[in-house]
């Protein structure tokens, strides 16, 4: 039996191909001029396709956001790192400090979340925003659960603790430093205000 992955059929591949280079030239556009200046004419002729061909892929310019702040979580969770040894409240520090660094070193994504916050965060469900951010199911792609409950386990974190609070108090701090890159980066005060999910 043959276990080589099959190959993607060609039309398969250009719509991946096509919504992808949406998705590329959405964030050029959105990181250098902010998403409210930015329309799907904009993108499209970014893009090198017509604005039909977009609408294929994205009704609107907030779905285009929405698909581009999942790429940005995706590409986040699937970086290969090594969890570090120690107990769960020992890898909990290192992987808030392990983002803060990754944070500061895409300050593009960083402006990119606070603004999106700012347009959409509030309009949207906490249910879509944890899909879009990869919390949907608990426990499934929440880091921070997992080694919130980790610790409990091992004893390094209260058993009194609910993981799920106690995540979404890590991610709402974690935020804080994405606030104030924006703001050196000259962000407006009013796109700055931040949504707890």
């Amino acid at each position: 039996m043959d276990n080589a992955p099959k190959p993607v059929k060609p039309y398969l591949a250009h719509r991946e191909n096509q919504r992808a280079r949406i998705l590329e030239a959405a964030e050029r556009l959105f990181t250098r001029d902010g998403i409210e200046k930015i329309n799907l004419s904009d993108i499209a002729r970014a893009a090198r396709i017509t604005r039909n061909t977009v609408y294929e892929y994205f009704p609107n310019k907030q779905e285009v956001a929405w698909a581009l702040l999942q790429k940005i979580f995706d590409q986040s969770r699937g970086s290969p790192e090594q969890p570090p040894a120690g107990n769960g409240f020992q890898r909990l520090a290192d992987f808030m400090l392990r983002m803060v660094n990754r944070l500061e070193s895409q300050s593009e994504h960083m402006r990119f979340i606070v603004e999106f916050n700012s347009l959409y965060a509030r309009e949207a469900s906490a249910d879509r925003m944890r899909q879009a951010t990869g919390r949907a199911e608990p426990g499934s792609g929440d880091p921070v659960t997992h080694l919130v409950r980790q610790g409990i386990a091992d004893g390094s974190i209260r058993p009194d603790l609910d993981p799920g609070l106690a995540s979404a108090a890590v991610w709402n701090l974690l935020s804080g430093p994405i606030t104030l890159t924006a703001q050196s980066e000259g962000l407006p005060a009013a796109a700055i205000e931040l949504r707890a999910q």
